[in-house]
């Protein structure tokens, strides 16, 4: 499944609740190595896992601290992914992409695995 066909369902039916499955589907369809590189490229649950990288209230991810170059590329290769398909079902849907963004962004801390890091509405990072 890739991102196309998953905003093509969500235009035909512009509900929130297609617009959190469309979301879903998209990212869980996505690929694992978000960056370009030899095969040991950081992977997005990799950075996860080992506390680099956390979500963000607004859909996006950001690096937990000082992280090196190789995070920074990551969080700055899935937050333009992700930029894209919030603009594309925000666009099917006929709403905004902060609202996109507002929707994903709860979802995503909902689904955050135990032990992952999520930023609170007080800005700080804490592990769920």
């Amino acid at each position: 499944m890739n991102n196309e066909s998953c905003l093509s369902r969500a235009a035909e039916c512009p509900t929130r609740r297609t617009v959190l499955a469309s979301m879903a589907a998209c990212m869980a369809a996505g690929p694992v190595v978000l960056i370009a590189g030899p095969a040991w490229a950081l992977t997005l649950g990799e950075a996860k896992a080992s506390g680099k990288v956390g979500e963000l209230g607004n859909g996006f991810i950001a690096a937990v601290g000082n992280q090196n170059a190789e995070v920074a590329a990551l969080v700055d290769a899935i937050n333009a992914k992700r930029r894209k398909a919030f603009a594309e079902i925000a666009k099917a849907n006929g709403t905004t992409r902060p609202a996109v963004e507002a929707v994903a962004g709860a979802k995503l801390i909902q689904r955050a695995a135990p032990g992952h890091f999520i930023r609170n509405a007080a800005g700080q990072w804490v592990k769920k």
